[in-house]
């Protein structure tokens, strides 16, 4: 069976390597840009290897360290020094609560504490015991749960700027169901979302261990190690754009032609690994409908700024893996790593 992979970023790549895993077919990896990798790039700067994109996976996600250990890549991975995070609220440095799931806070003592919220946002927040259940409808955003059982601050202070940030969107626009489905279960299933969250910590204690892990020499080896291994059995073109798919025998196809920059190329499947809106212009033609779906899907754009210092611009070591920053504190930026 020949098989076309159009985009080689890491999901397109890792559909390719799976392809060439299992045998059978005839497999070949079309990126248009003259490197591979997508959003993860890796560069020099100041004598080091830094990230211009994603540094790090989710260690609890079991998906990319499989991957890892598939590649042999597994002794390699290390994790970030330091565990602690900072928020940067009113005017100052606050140390994020250990106790907190997806930014929403599960002890109050811990949350009053840090001083991330106002007392009267503490308050509120406590509320949340003896407030009547709320069971969150079909689709209900993150921020509308979280705001009606903590209040406004603690979505603002806490959740936007942790879950909103990992999203690169904002608390009131993400689906609970797709984003934060752990809140959604225990909404339903408890009165109080916060001693739900609490007796679930209980019962599942987060793992010992890292929280994010990345291989030595940063994410482009993840990249380099997974094209080495699909070029074993595969074609990689980069540099290759495909400007057009068309299936002759319409919905049933059994064959597709895909015009690309390099001239046509027919398959009998294709995969589609790249932008929902680069995806709507190639299947417009064979699924108006399926075209339509995947252009409503909204992107948020980031930019990432290197910065370099020298040591001596800090007077003691930084105690922390980074800072979040609120929306609400009106700076231009959301993170610090």
């Amino acid at each position: 069976m020949r098989v076309v992979v159009v985009g080689g970023g890491i999901t397109g790549l890792a559909a390719a390597f799976q392809l060439v895993q299992t045998g059978g077919s005839e497999v070949t990896l079309l990126e248009a840009e003259p490197r591979l990798g997508g959003k993860i790039r890796t560069e020099e700067f100041e004598g080091r290897a830094v990230e211009a994109g994603p540094d790090a996976f989710l260690a609890r996600v079991p998906d990319a360290v499989d991957l890892c250990r598939e590649l042999g890549l597994a002794e390699d991975l290390v994790a970030p020094a330091a565990r602690q995070a900072w928020l940067w609220s009113r005017g100052r440095l606050r140390a994020l609560p250990e106790d907190l799931v997806l930014g929403v806070p599960s002890d109050l003592v811990g949350l009053l504490r840090s001083q991330i919220l106002s007392p009267a946002g503490v308050l509120r927040a406590a509320a949340d015991l003896v407030l009547p259940p709320t069971r969150p409808g079909r689709d209900a955003s993150v921020g509308s749960l979280v705001g009606r059982r903590f209040g406004h601050q603690t979505v603002a202070r806490l959740v936007d700027p942790l879950l909103g940030g990992i999203h690169a969107g904002r608390a009131d626009a993400l689906s609970v169901e797709a984003t934060a489905p752990q809140l959604a279960s225990v909404a339903r299933s408890r009165r109080s979302l916060l001693l739900g969250l609490r007796a679930q910590r209980r019962s599942n204690p987060p793992a010992d261990g890292p929280i994010f892990l990345a291989p030595k020499g940063g994410l482009v080896r993840l990249v380099d190690r997974l094209a080495t291994e699909v070029e074993k059995g595969a074609r990689i073109a980069t540099g290759c754009a495909v400007t057009s798919l068309s299936a002759p025998d319409g919905v049933a196809a059994r064959e597709y032609r895909l015009e690309t920059s390099d001239g046509p190329l027919d398959a009998d499947r294709v995969i589609l690994a790249v932008p929902a809106a680069a995806a709507a212009g190639l299947v417009k033609s064979h699924s108006p409908a399926a075209a339509s779906e995947l252009r409503s899907i909204r992107h948020a754009s980031v930019a990432l700024a290197l910065l370099a210092y020298p040591a001596s611009s800090f007077p003691h070591p930084l105690p922390g893996s980074g800072v979040l920053v609120p929306r609400t504190e009106g700076r231009l930026m959301t993170a610090l790593s």
